[in-house]
């Protein structure tokens, strides 16, 4: 039996409880290794490796100007062949210039499913890098009332995580949907015609599914103990047009957000990921995947 047909982390099962104590303390230690790095020896960032942790904390490393860094990522290629010179090579593109030059991205940076808690109904949802910013993609399927709904929402926001522009098609009941939204220097349009009254807003939120708040928390990226009133254009499902509504949300832990929406008298404490994506919303969604 090779390696690769054996299960992983099998060994486990049989280590003492020190030596069990001894793999943790060196996984840890490689974590906070990668998370600390700093200068040239930057190679990514990754919050969700250290979120694994149990410190709560997201460090901003110190990152080098664009020649000096470029300088450290020739000499780690050519570290490569110095180290491992009978690895593969690929000469495949690097993905964002692939997408680029029309390609269409298979692999999501996460993903995320819900099920609705105060109606019969599911919601699934991926996030993906696009070419200059980030794109949410999913779809909605839930019973409002007597009537069947379903829903395929995009929206992409610039790499400041603003929103540019989304679609929501589908329909609900017998009634079809197909609203195209566009937002660009605060002026908001659906299906081409201003809307005045949400102007200057940033967000868009999606009433019928929790993705959207991904936006505003990517895009306010608070510190725990912070705290930020927003205005949003909000749009629901059926929605003849776009309408303000206010928000607040406070970091109170790592993963701790308190959030409020008196619009529709709604504050409870939510659950995020480090992706940004809500993980529980009291009362009206829970993951459908753990």
């Amino acid at each position: 039996m090779t390696r690769h047909d054996r299960p992983l982390d099998d060994d486990l099962e049989r280590l003492t409880r020190e030596e069990l104590a001894g793999e943790v303390a060196k996984l840890r230690r490689g974590i906070r290794e990668h998370r600390d790095s700093t200068g040239h020896e930057l190679c990514w960032h990754h919050p969700a490796l250290w979120g694994l942790l149990p410190e709560k904390t997201d460090p901003l490393p110190v990152v080098p100007d664009w020649p000096e860094f470029l300088r450290g990522c020739v000499r780690y290629r050519q570290s490569l062949d110095e180290q491992a010179p009978g690895a593969p090579r690929s000469d495949a593109p690097y993905r964002e210039e692939a997408v680029a030059a029309g390609a269409s991205p298979t692999t999501a940076e996460a993903t995320m499913m819900w099920r609705r808690l105060d109606l019969p109904g599911l919601d699934a949802c991926r996030l993906l890098r696009a070419d200059e910013g980030w794109r949410l993609e999913g779809a909605a399927v839930f019973s409002d009332g007597a009537r069947p709904v379903l829903l395929g929402y995009e929206v992409s926001c610039d790499s400041r995580w603003r929103t540019t522009r989304a679609r929501v098609r589908g329909h609900v009941g017998g009634a079809s949907i197909d609203a195209d939204i566009a937002a660009a220097d605060g002026v908001w349009r659906l299906d081409g015609t201003v809307v005045a009254a949400v102007g200057g807003c940033v967000d868009l939120d999606l009433g019928f599914t929790p993705a959207t708040n991904l936006l505003a928390i990517r895009r306010l990226a608070l510190i725990e103990g912070g705290a930020a009133d927003v205005r949003s254009a909000w749009y629901d499902a059926g929605a003849t047009g776009l309408r303000p509504i206010d928000q607040r949300y406070e970091r109170r832990g790592y993963s701790e957000y308190w959030y409020e929406s008196p619009a529709f008298e709604y504050a409870a404490e939510l659950d995020v990921l480090p992706t940004g994506f809500v993980r529980r919303y009291p009362r009206l969604w829970e993951p459908a995947i753990e």
